[in-house]
């Protein structure tokens, strides 16, 4: 009677419009990655901290038994992943053990030395899921302790290099996902500005270190208000961009058959690879290369840097053995030949010249 909600009951009809929607995406064969808690309640509906604004003092019963229903109802779904939380550390009623989110620097990635709520949470998920889904949890400032046996696989923010190199060196080999790369579009927040290059080579560059990369979009539509605009980002509906047709060549190409399965390519930094440039590369040595090339930072006082060499091959090559080097072009979709054969290495240059950057070069072995 007052506008509050009973937390003690469940409404099914929710939960049927919600099943009924991950079925319609099961039918479009799309795995919906369903997030249990995030911090933007703000205190209006309560569903954030449902045991109270005291992280000392949190009760964790009711949230205990929100996700007993949730997994009951949802884990039969086959394409059912659970995120336990987006930027779970934000949530300040959850955060005992946690560095101060809102004293930490967006510059660096931060790690929960201690998460007993959290931790918590997810045991409730994992003993109560009998199909064992897969299960993450996605940070803002803080990275939560990944290598927990209940975490199947990395949810990250974050689009840097550094941050698969620093994640894996602390929590071991789990796929990994930069679930939020910023978007494609034109909203005011940096977040939501990515043109559509940018957006497209966040999946190549993604790929050549082994990471996985998610979409979204936050494009304005015109002569509508601000208050009745539909971003794609958190309503759906129609995808505007440029960068969906590109993603596609991108899926398409590493999904094809004589493109190495993805657990059969190991990641291999610029020092590993030997190529005198900024690069990262996932190879199947003796066989195949693919290089993500990208310019380096200009100069201090300077808008532009000076192309550079890129000296590539494909490590283990046998002696004998030759390779062929193609140029992806990631924004026209079409693939250029460079060299037929080449018996040791090929030299590619990337800059901002007039010189196509980044660029992504593909070697493969065409025989011995």
């Amino acid at each position: 009677a007052d506008g509050s909600f009973d937390f003690s009951r469940f409404d099914v009809r929710f939960w049927r419009m919600l099943e009924e929607q991950i079925l319609a995406l099961r039918a479009l064969s799309v795995n919906v990655d369903l997030i249990l808690f995030h911090p933007y309640d703000g205190g209006h509906w309560g569903f954030d901290c449902l045991g109270g604004r005291e992280a000392a003092r949190y009760n964790l019963s009711l949230d205990t038994a929100y996700l007993q229903y949730t997994v009951a109802r949802l884990a039969a779904f086959r394409n059912v992943w659970w995120s336990l939380a987006n930027e779970f550390d934000l949530i300040e009623c959850k955060s005992t053990g946690l560095p101060d989110a809102a004293s930490t620097d967006w510059g660096r990635l931060w790690e929960a030395e201690a998460s007993p709520t959290w931790d918590a949470l997810f045991q409730t998920l994992a003993s109560e899921d009998p199909y064992g889904r897969p299960a993450s949890i996605h940070n803002a400032k803080v990275l939560y302790n990944h290598s927990r046996p209940w975490v199947s696989h990395i949810s990250l923010q974050g689009h840097q290099e550094w941050t698969a190199e620093l994640v894996r060196g602390r929590y071991g080999i789990k796929p990994l996902i930069w679930d939020e790369v910023k978007y494609e579009g034109d909203i005011p927040e940096g977040w939501g500005s990515l043109t559509g290059p940018q957006a497209v080579d966040r999946f190549w560059w993604g790929w050549s270190l082994g990471v996985h990369v998610g979409h979204s979009e936050t494009i304005m539509q015109p002569w509508v208000s601000d208050d009745e605009q539909v971003l794609w980002w958190s309503k759906g509906g129609e995808l505007r961009g440029a960068a969906p047709l590109r993603i596609q060549w991108f899926a398409d190409y590493v999904n094809s058959p004589d493109v190495p399965r993805f657990s059969e390519l190991e990641a291999q930094s610029a020092d590993e690879t030997g190529c005198g440039c900024a690069c990262s590369a996932l190879v199947t040595k003796g066989e195949y290369a693919f290089f993500h090339l990208r310019p380096d930072d200009p100069p201090a006082g300077k808008r532009r840097a000076e192309p550079r060499a890129c000296v590539l091959t494909i490590p283990g090559l046998p002696a004998s053995a030759r390779f062929a080097a193609t140029a992806l072009n990631w924004w026209q979709m079409t693939k250029e030949l460079l060299v037929g054969e080449a018996n040791a290495s090929v030299t590619v240059w990337v800059g901002t010249f007039g010189v196509r950057s980044p660029r992504n070069i593909e070697l493969r072995r065409v025989w011995s």
